[in-house]
C-alpha cells in the first residue's frame, strides 16, 4: 500500500525480538506464496550458525532453559515488536508490528505467515496493515491477502523521469485496500491464481495545488482529486523455485499479474496493469554468502489512477527503491532492478551490499525521443541480525543513499527481496 510504508526511518526495539524465542528456531519457516521446494544440489558450505539472536539473548539474560533435543517443534509462534519512526514527512511516530506463523494440519503442509502493524504520528497520521500467505492442507491452495488502511501524505512529482525537486508536492488523502489472491497448484512449483483488488481514495488534496499553484501532480487526469474507487480482478502466474520463501540461498521465483479493473465494477474508465517480476538466487561454494538479483518491469495501460501507477517502492512488497522516497518517479511504465549480495560474518551476524535502478518511461509526458531517458541509481549497505536460525528470518537494517536524495535508513522483517 502506497501510504502505508514509511519512507525513511523506522526502528525496531531489538529486545522484541526475544518473543521469537528458541522454540520457533526448530519450527518450519513460515512461507510466503509458493510450493515447497523440491530437492536441489547442495554446494558445500560451513556449519549452520549454532545460535541464533533470541537464543543468544536468552542465554546471557539466564531467562530461557537449553531446548530438549525431543521437543516437538511448535505449531504456533508470534513476535511483538514496538517501533518508533521519525522523518521530514511524517515527524515523529510509534507504533507495533505482530509477526506470527501457524501450521495447518499435513505433513506435507508448509507454514503460513502473517503480519500485522499500526502506528500514530504526532502529526495525526495513522495507518494499519495486514498482510498473509495462508497455506491449506497439502500446500495446493495458498490464500494471500493484503488489506489496509490510513490517512496519510506522500510526495508526488508527476510522470517520468525528467521530474525535479521543484515539481514536488504533498498529497493529502485516506486509503482503504482489500486485495486477496487464491492460488492453486497446477504442477511442482508453478501456481496458478486469481485476485480481487480493491482501492479506494477519498479526499484527495494536491496541497500546492489547493493553494492556487499549477502542479504535474494535478495535470494528470484520473485519480488525483476528491474521490478515487476502483475495484477489479486479477490473473496470476507463480513459479517459485526458491529453496527458502524466506532465506533463499538458491533457485527462482517468477511473477506474472495481469490486474484490470472494468468501467462496470469501478464506476469509472476502465484500466489495467501488467506486473512481471524475477528474482535469483546463487549461493557462494565453500561460503554461507549469497548473491541474489531482482529485477520487475511494471505497465499501466486506459485510465489509471494516479496513486495506482506503476511507481518506486509501490511493488507488491513495497521494498525497491531504498534510497528513495517511495512514489519519487511514477510513469505509465517503469523498469527496476537490483543486485544484492549477503555477506554471513559470524553466527547471527550478516551484511549486505546492494546497487540498483529504475528507469520510468516517458510515456504520456509529451517528452519526444525514446520510451526510457533516465536512469536512476541506488546504492545500499547494512547489517543482518538472524532472528531465526532453523528459517533464515532476520531483522535488516539498512543504509541506502540515491543522487539528490541523500542518506536514508530502513529496519525490516527478512531480507528486501
Amino acid at each position: 500500500m502506497r501510504a502505508l510504508r514509511p519512507p525513511t526511518l523506522l526502528l525496531a526495539a531489538l529486545l522484541g525480538a526475544a518473543a521469537l524465542g528458541p522454540a520457533s528456531a526448530r519450527a518450519d519457516p513460515p512461507g510466503l506464496p509458493g510450493p515447497a521446494p523440491g530437492p536441489a544440489p547442495e554446494l558445500p558450505a560451513p556449519p549452520a550458525p549454532s545460535e541464533d539472536f533470541p537464543e543468544f539473548l536468552a542465554e546471557a539474560l539466564g531467562s530461557s532453559p537449553p531446548p530438549r533435543p525431543d521437543a516437538a517443534p511448535k505449531r504456533f509462534h508470534l513476535a511483538i515488536l514496538p517501533f518508533v519512526m521519525a522523518n521530514p514527512l511524517m515527524g515523529a511516530g510509534a507504533g507495533a508490528a505482530a509477526i506470527g506463523g501457524f501450521k495447518l494440519d499435513g505433513p506435507q503442509t508448509g507454514f503460513s505467515r502473517f503480519e500485522a502493524s499500526g502506528f500514530l504520528t504526532a502529526n495525526g497520521q495513522v495507518g494499519i496493515v495486514l498482510r498473509s500467505a495462508i497455506r491449506l492442507p497439502g500446500d495446493d491452495w495458498i490464500l494471500v491477502g493484503d488489506w489496509g488502511g490510513g490517512s496519510f501524505p506522500n510526495p508526488a512529482y508527476g510522470l517520468g523521469g525528467h521530474t525535479t525537486e521543484a515539481d514536488r508536492t504533498t498529497v493529502r488523502r485516506s486509503q482503504l485496500q482489500l486485495h486477496e489472491t487464491v492460488y492453486r497448484r497446477a504442477l511442482s512449483h508453478l501456481y496458478a491464481g486469481v485476485g480481487y483488488a480493491l482501492d479506494l481514495f477519498s479526499d484527495i488534496t494536491d496541497v500546492r495545488a489547493a493553494a492556487g499553484e499549477q502542479t504535474r501532480f494535478s495535470a494528470y487526469p484520473y485519480g488525483t482529486s476528491g474521490r478515487s474507487l476502483s475495484s477489479g480482478m486479477s490473473l496470476d502466474l507463480l513459479w517459485d523455485g526458491r529453496d527458502s520463501p524466506v532465506a533463499a540461498t538458491r533457485g527462482q521465483y517468477l511473477l506474472a499479474r495481469y490486474r484490470f479493473d472494468p468501467a462496470l465494477l469501478s464506476g469509472a474508465s476502465g484500466w489495467s496493469t501488467l506486473y512481471l517480476d524475477g528474482r535469483s538466487y546463487w549461493r557462494i561454494p565453500g561460503r554461507r554468502d549469497v548473491l541474489a538479483a531482482w529485477a520487475f518491469a511494471w505497465s499501466s495501460f486506459g485510465h489509471t489512477p494516479y496513486l495506482l501507477l506503476p511507481s518506486v517502492g509501490v511493488d507488491p512488497d513495497h521494498r525497491s527503491a531504498r534510497g528513495y522516497v517511495e512514489g519519487r518517479y511514477t510513469g505509465l511504465d517503469l523498469l527496476y532492478g537490483e543486485l544484492e549480495y549477503r555477506l554471513h560474518l559470524w553466527q547471527f551476524l550478516g551484511a549486505a551490499f546492494a546497487a540498483g535502478a529504475a528507469a520510468p518511461s516517458e510515456r504520456g509526458t509529451g517528452n519526444p525521443g525514446a520510451l526510457f531517458q533516465t536512469v536512476h541509481p541506488l546504492a545500499a549497505a547494512g547489517l543482518r541480525v538472524l532472528l531465526d536460525r532453523a528459517s533464515g528470518a532476520n531483522l535488516t537494517l539498512d543504509t541506502a543513499f540515491s543522487p539528490g536524495n541523500g542518506v536514508a535508513f530502513y529496519v525490516n522483517a527478512n531480507e528486501t527481496f
